[in-house]
């Protein structure tokens, strides 16, 4: 079905969701994304900061790593490189 235009899709047998049952949906609720496990050195105030905010501090890191890096369109959650980053020296 992937390579069939949406145009060619039967779905006469697949009823039309009601607002009812979209009311609860969530958007991205399964998006899981590519880990690979690399080695970051980082300066020590700056991971000293890091554990200050509790637990977690891993997963902190990921979020500013990513936030930095990448643009989310609050529209449709899709997610695209950040292009206004500038390399610091």
């Amino acid at each position: 079905m992937g390579t069939k235009p949406q145009s060619e899709i039967d779905f006469s047998e697949i009823p039309e969701l009601t607002d009812e049952q979209w009311k609860n949906a969530e958007r991205g609720r399964f998006y899981r994304p590519v880990k690979r496990q690399i080695t970051a050195r980082v300066d020590a105030d700056v991971l000293e900061w890091l554990k200050s905010q509790g637990k977690g501090y891993s997963e902190t890191r990921i979020g500013v790593t990513r936030s930095l890096g990448v643009q989310v369109d609050a529209t449709t959650s899709e997610r695209r490189p950040c292009t206004k980053l500038k390399r610091v020296q």
